[in-house]
């Protein structure tokens, strides 16, 4: 936006105010800022045989980039001003310090040309032809910042964050009244500046996740077959969550639930389904 304001300098600071007497934001579309992502990559494979595959991989990265106020970077810088671009460098929101990934794909080795129950008897069509596919994911939280509804601290040209007064302790607390980091380690900025505490230095809760597949297929004639999906997304319904609250209100740290998370995410989803091939 260059119609920002200095730190503290109110409506009248706004650049094209004082020029032109334009109180309108006006957006320039230009390359500001850079990131860099380095890695560590890991992957253990087990090419499909025997009705049976695996893939695990693991990665350790970090992702820096300048700060904006969306989760790309076609969004605008959380600083407009010139002189404080440097403050924009912050871990990147999409970081994901450690993911883990595994998935499988098996063959149920019963049935006709299978290592067992191959005999065509009763059994052997009731618990033959069954594919189980599964998807586990391991992923560290994304980072978030500590700030809040600033603007008039800090002006037109900045997204306001807290002071840093103490050390950053999580304290694990899900749901109101237990926050997961402790509120005493920030303060409300004093007016007219920004606070201290950098852009992205907090992390929501590690994510897990297990998709679950059951396949069969029946095969109607030797051109047709009819295929049976159901699909378990969650499977264990486990409870995900986000930042949270990570905004305070001008006057009070303490107030509006700053630093708990009150809601979760990614809830079980059960679906079957048919499909027929010819």
């Amino acid at each position: 936006d260059l119609n920002y304001g200095d730190l503290g300098g109110g409506r009248n600071s706004q650049q094209l105010i004082a020029a032109f007497g334009r109180t309108a934001g006006t957006n320039m579309t230009d390359p500001a800022g850079q990131a860099r992502y380095d890695s560590l990559q890991t992957r253990l494979q087990r090419r499909f045989s025997g009705g049976l595959s695996i893939d695990a991989s693991y990665t350790w990265s970090k992702a820096i980039a300048s700060g904006y106020e969306g989760d790309d970077s076609d969004s605008s810088l959380k600083i407009d001003i010139p002189e404080l671009f440097h403050l924009n460098r912050q871990v990147s929101r999409i970081d994901r310090t450690h993911n883990f990934q595994i998935s499988n794909i098996w063959e149920l080795p019963f049935g006709h040309g299978r290592k067992y129950l191959a005999d065509r008897g009763a059994l052997s069509h009731v618990v033959g032809g069954w594919q189980v596919n599964n998807i586990i994911s391991w992923l560290s939280g994304t980072p978030f910042d500590p700030g809040g509804d600033g603007s008039s601290n800090c002006g037109s040209g900045c997204s306001q964050r807290a002071d840093l007064v103490g050390p950053i302790r999580r304290l694990g607390g899900i749901g109101p009244g237990t926050p997961y980091y402790d509120p005493s380690s920030f303060a409300i900025p004093a007016p007219g500046t920004i606070g201290t505490a950098g852009y992205g230095i907090l992390r929501s809760p590690p994510n897990f996740n297990w998709d679950l597949g059951v396949f069969r297929i029946f095969n109607i004639t030797e051109d047709v077959n009819l295929e049976f999906r159901g699909e378990f997304f969650n499977f264990t319904n486990h409870p995900n969550f986000g930042p949270g609250n990570s905004a305070f209100r001008d006057d009070d740290v303490d107030d509006n639930g700053f630093l708990e998370i009150d809601e979760g995410r990614d809830e079980r989803v059960i679906r079957f389904g048919f499909r027929l091939r010819f």
